[in-house]
């Protein structure tokens, strides 16, 4: 009779519920509305014009004081900060450094791997996958000349003069990226013998295996880095992530 009693409680706590979502829902929708157009009208005031020295600062502190504490705060955090630089790209934001911030979050985010506990290189994982994912579609050569060959976040300097990056130049930024991340730090933390560089190296990889690596030669290099803690590896928890690495890795090269 008790367990009776207390499904019908249940069922009822969760009628209720049930009810109220659509209004919550249309709540949400509106706040979103709201918010969304209050972005749109105030981005010409976020950023004011300045020097190349004036944008390197503004990505620097933008990375280090609104990125950083954040992307290692919890999963949701690592993917609000990744989102929200893809909403600055879409809202067309004057003068915000795109480039330069995500530059310097794959050379200084790729470093933390080494020093984070394994619930922050799980974020950071998160932060990675989806950063990379953007950026891999913006290295379609359409899909760059649609929203990125005329947007003010594909901006630099050069000579001291502000131009427009083109796709070639990005290309080989983003190949740069890869080969940074790929052989600086994750073959480098897997190759340390460092217990927890490995374990945060795999996490982070695992997290980001069907969008990275992007270059063969570099996934076939990770791939023989992984695979003798796979095969001669004691360490039960590092042997079943670098499995689980190798396996995802190997169907995601069959599935390009």
């Amino acid at each position: 009779t008790v367990d009776v009693e207390q499904l019908r409680k249940d069922v009822e706590r969760c009628d209720l519920l049930l009810g109220k979502l659509p209004a919550e829902l249309k709540a949400q929708q509106l706040n979103a509305a709201q918010m969304a157009m209050r972005l749109q009208c105030t981005k010409t005031e976020w950023v004011t014009e300045g020097s190349a020295a004036t944008r390197q600062a503004l990505a620097k502190e933008f990375v280090q004081y609104c990125s950083l504490p954040r992307v290692l705060n919890s999963p949701t955090d690592a993917l609000f900060c990744a989102r929200f630089l893809k909403l600055i790209h879409q809202l067309g934001v004057p003068h915000f450094p795109l480039l330069t911030v995500i530059d310097r979050q794959m050379r200084e985010f790729g470093f933390l791997v080494r020093c984070t506990t394994p619930r922050e290189a799980t974020n950071l994982g998160i932060f990675l996958n989806e950063m990379l994912s953007l950026v891999e579609h913006w290295r379609d050569a359409d899909v760059f000349a649609k929203e990125c060959a005329t947007s003010p976040a594909f901006m630099t300097f050069a000579r001291g003069e502000v131009i427009q990056i083109t796709h070639a130049e990005f290309l080989k930024l983003t190949t740069n990226w890869q080969k940074f991340l790929a052989v600086d730090v994750f073959i480098s933390c897997v190759e340390s013998g460092d217990y927890m560089q490995i374990k945060n190296a795999l996490l982070v990889l695992n997290r980001m295996v069907k969008i990275f690596p992007a270059v063969g030669i570099y996934a076939e290099r990770l791939r023989k880095a992984v695979e003798p803690i796979r095969d001669n590896e004691t360490r039960e928890d590092l042997k079943t992530l670098a499995g689980m690495y190798c396996t995802t890795l190997s169907a995601s090269a069959k599935g390009k």
